[in-house]
């Protein structure tokens, strides 16, 4: 599906040209409409001779046009990414339904139905998680740094190195989180896939479970395995709850250093106010 994944690449980064940009009509009217300042070089052929009233209504509309259009982007990103991923999912359920049709009977006879449902059904729907929130994100933000720092590094090479300090303690987090949450994820996916069997054992033998009045014991032995699935969930979601607080706290912490530093080089014009945003 190159094609395809080649036109959500390409609509990604025609997203990040229209981020990039994103912040400068808001400098236009801090540094410009009202600071009055004059325009940057660059936009001075194009804006220059606008009076400031007009000036402001330009670059009001365009940071809707600017944002209209970031939402369709991301619109078309997003539906050429789900579309991606879930023409691998069909494709990998295929192959390995078709190689389960070729496997002797000997490994059918030693496999749960149940463990084998799970991972056509569910596991192979992993690849279109790994396609959205893993593929697409890290290419779209690795780029999306390059192009930032490669901008704030023309305005203050300062503030750029800044913000590259975040980098390693945010890396040491989620590399030393990652590890955790791999292990929990697949203690889960495990518990889910027992659960399934036992399931899709018992009720296939409901006729002898009536016949030996078994009901409460196999609903109580459900009870558990589900509690133990649950369970399993809920250790997993906590861990990415607390992945998202230390990944935020960090960048919090680097934004506020980015601010502090910003404001002192505004106050001491080297750069101008509209530079922060």
């Amino acid at each position: 599906h190159r094609a395809r994944f080649g036109a959500g690449i390409g609509m990604i980064l025609l997203g990040i040209v229209f981020e990039v940009v994103k912040p400068w009509p808001i400098a236009i009217v801090v540094d410009t409409v009202i600071g009055g300042m004059p325009l940057r070089p660059a936009l001075a052929p194009l804006l220059g001779n606008l009076p400031p009233n007009t000036l402001l209504a330009v670059s009001c509309g365009s940071m809707v046009v600017i944002a209209m259009v970031l939402g369709l982007l991301t619109l078309a990103s997003n539906y050429l990414t789900v579309d991606v991923g879930q023409r691998m999912v069909n494709d990998l359920r295929t192959e390995i339904y078709s190689h389960l049709q070729k496997l002797s009977l000997k490994f059918h006879y030693k496999q749960q139905t149940g463990d084998l449902l799970f991972r056509v059904v569910s596991d192979t729907f992993s690849i279109q998680s790994i396609v959205m929130n893993g593929i697409m994100p890290l290419c779209s933000s690795a780029i999306t740094l390059v192009a930032m720092l490669c901008v704030m590094a023309t305005m203050d090479w300062t503030l750029a190195v800044v913000a590259l300090l975040v980098c390693p303690p945010l890396y040491l987090t989620i590399a030393r989180l990652n590890r955790r949450i791999h292990g929990q994820a697949t203690a889960s996916r495990e518990a889910e896939s027992a659960l399934y069997s036992n399931t899709e054992r018992t009720i296939g033998a409901v006729k002898l479970v009536q016949a030996y009045g078994r009901e409460d014991g196999v609903v109580a032995d459900f009870r558990r395995d589900s509690e133990r699935s649950l369970s399993m969930t809920l250790r997993l979601y906590n861990t990415q709850t607390i992945y998202g607080w230390l990944v935020d706290s960090v960048l919090a912490v680097g934004t506020a250093a980015l601010i502090w530093i910003g404001a002192k080089h505004v106050l001491s014009q080297q750069i101008r106010p509209g530079d922060l945003w």
